[in-house]
């Protein structure tokens, strides 16, 4: 279980049986909503499984329909077209007859190595960082729980990005040290981010983001223990952002990109008879 030290991705994400998953509460947030990376990770595992011999993930794309609170859900994958050289898959996240995630993947037969340098100039290694973030707000118990935050360099004028090493606390990487692309899922919900320091600053009242779907446009390399993610703070327009993130591995490699767009509504305050 969850929590009760490094586990695999499935036992991390909850108690699972054929399509079903029921997610661990230890990924719910106070208002009782279970975190999207759950069910962006348990698509991006079945969609890996599924996958033609000889091809990787390329992309994912998903519609978040509603929020997914505690309980049970089937998870469903399917192949939708198989060719040489790119293939295409579906699938939907559902509770009873209401769908609560839908999307597709790509997938492709990749050729050659890539040839683009790795990276890290201006960020400090994450060992040499020894103060977790501290998250603060409606999540940070699960955040808290879930993943170890080391911010690596804050925003600046010249460069508004966030860049901080994430580490999932409870999953343990394979003998060289990876993950699973399924993992990202997990890490890639966490674009908003900038979103949520955006609002802090220019919001005034109680507020939430709400994310109506999700890009991840995977590299081909291998995230590792700890990913950097370099995170946009993005303007908030007509009650709207797109959160966008790159998150790379522990030499500097791109490993994917996310788009997420949300958006930022005020909290109603509760009624006396609620």
């Amino acid at each position: 279980m969850a929590g009760s030290g490094s586990s695999t991705l499935a036992e991390l994400l909850g108690r699972s049986e054929g399509r079903h998953l029921e997610p661990d509460a230890s990924w719910t947030n106070s208002f009782g909503v279970v975190f999207g990376g759950v069910t962006v990770a348990a698509l991006l595992a079945g969609w890996a499984g599924a996958v033609e011999p000889g091809h990787e993930l390329c992309s994912a794309h998903l519609a978040f329909a509603r929020p997914l609170v505690a309980g049970p859900v089937s998870i469903d994958v399917r192949r939708v077209h198989a060719g040489r050289t790119i293939s295409r898959l579906a699938g939907s996240v559902e509770r009873g007859e209401d769908v609560v995630v839908e999307g597709f993947a790509i997938a492709a037969r990749r050729a050659g190595s890539s040839t683009t340098p790795a990276s890290l100039a201006g960020i400090t290694p994450v060992d040499e960082l020894d103060v977790a973030v501290d998250r603060g707000g409606t999540t940070a118990a699960f955040i808290a729980h879930h993943f170890e935050i080391r911010v690596a360099r804050r925003p600046t004028e010249t460069d508004p990005f966030i860049h901080q090493w994430v580490r999932l606390r409870h999953l343990e990487p394979s003998e060289e040290g990876q993950l699973p692309i399924a993992a990202l899922g997990l890490l890639a919900d966490l674009a908003s981010v900038g979103v949520f320091r955006t609002a802090g600053r220019e919001l005034d009242g109680p507020w939430a983001v709400k994310s109506l779907d999700l890009g991840l446009h995977l590299t081909g390399a291998a995230p590792t223990e700890w990913t950097l993610m370099s995170i946009a703070t993005p303007p908030i327009r007509d009650g709207g952002a797109i959160a966008h993130a790159t998150l790379s591995d522990v030499e500097g490699t791109p490993v994917a990109t996310v788009d997420q767009q949300v958006l930022v509504q005020p909290l109603e305050p509760r009624r006396p008879d609620r």
